[in-house]
């Protein structure tokens, strides 16, 4: 009953014009900036030690103060696209371009499925929705969010028929669901740019990270398409959808499995290191990203 009240509260988002939400975002992100600034220290610190030796200490307070308007962006969007109907709402058909949208369409072609792989960039929660509508169903891994309030917020906003988000829960069910996705010639999408304990230490924007070598085996395994997709945002409401082939074909085989999957996990974070370096204000910098590595304090 909350979460019904609450979309058909949402709803009226979806109704404002983008400029004046734009304009909000603006000034949330700059107060969360100056009077609350939610987890600061990590946000400069990792642009320091990552971007920090390309930008002075303007430019870095200027970068972090867009990352605050960039969350307040994310808050907006998720919202919106809480409250819309994926089947019947043209919001996602009048908001976003995709040049690459070719390159998807080819990829499942090959009949073998496709792995999507992205980050946490611009409009990152809509990807599903774009999927579902203009390509193939989707299987995404996500991590269990600790609110159970969020958690039952983000399964209603991605509820679709064709939409399916696996978790921790599932235990060793969450690859088999992913194999069986690839195997239906469907898609799989995980998201490579967050801790993630007990994998191995790969370079990432320059530092070591522990790095989801999930897409790595799924690939190794069967070989289907990997696909290099961002939601980026131009400004509020108007979105292009980055695709682009990704497969780490020319990643040199090796008789070693772990060596072999740490040298697709390097290509993949180089990929994905290009797309947050061009549009860094638009990266989830508030993750504690580097989690273990000694050059970091999260204290």
């Amino acid at each position: 009953m909350m979460l019904k009240l609450f979309r058909k509260l949402c709803r009226v988002l979806s109704i404002v014009p983008s400029p004046i939400i734009g304009i909000i975002t603006v000034c949330m992100g700059n107060f969360f900036y100056y009077i609350t600034p939610f987890r600061k220290k990590v946000i400069v610190q990792q642009i320091k030690k990552t971007l920090g030796r390309e930008m002075s200490d303007p430019e870095i307070r200027n970068l972090v103060r867009k990352n605050y308007i960039h969350y307040a962006c994310v808050m907006f969007e998720s919202l919106i696209l809480f409250s819309i109907d994926l089947d019947k709402s043209s919001y996602i058909d009048r908001h976003f371009i995709a040049p690459g949208g070719a390159v998807l369409k080819k990829a499942l072609a090959e009949n073998k499925g496709v792995i999507l792989i992205g980050a946490h960039m611009g409009f990152w929660e809509a990807i599903g929705a774009y999927c579902v509508r203009n390509a193939a169903p989707v299987t995404v891994a996500v991590k269990l969010m600790k609110s159970p309030f969020a958690q039952a917020l983000r399964e209603e906003m991605q509820s679709h028929p064709d939409m399916h988000l696996v978790d921790e829960r599932m235990g060793r069910q969450r690859l088999i669901a992913m194999l069986n996705a690839l195997r239906r010639k469907e898609i799989v999408g995980l998201f490579l740019d967050q801790y993630r304990a007990a994998e191995d230490f790969i370079p990432f924007l320059g530092q070591n990270a522990r790095t989801n070598s999930t897409a790595a085996l799924l690939w190794r395994k069967t070989r289907a398409k990997i696909i290099l997709i961002q939601i980026l945002r131009r400004k509020f409401g108007d979105y292009v959808i980055d695709i682009q082939a990704a497969d780490p074909d020319h990643v040199p085989e090796s008789t070693d499995a772990r060596e072999h999957t740490r040298a697709i996990n390097t290509y993949f974070n180089e990929r994905i290191g290009e797309v947050v370096r061009a549009h860094p204000e638009q990266w989830f910098w508030a993750h504690r990203r580097f989690k273990e590595n000694p050059e970091f304090d999260y204290r």
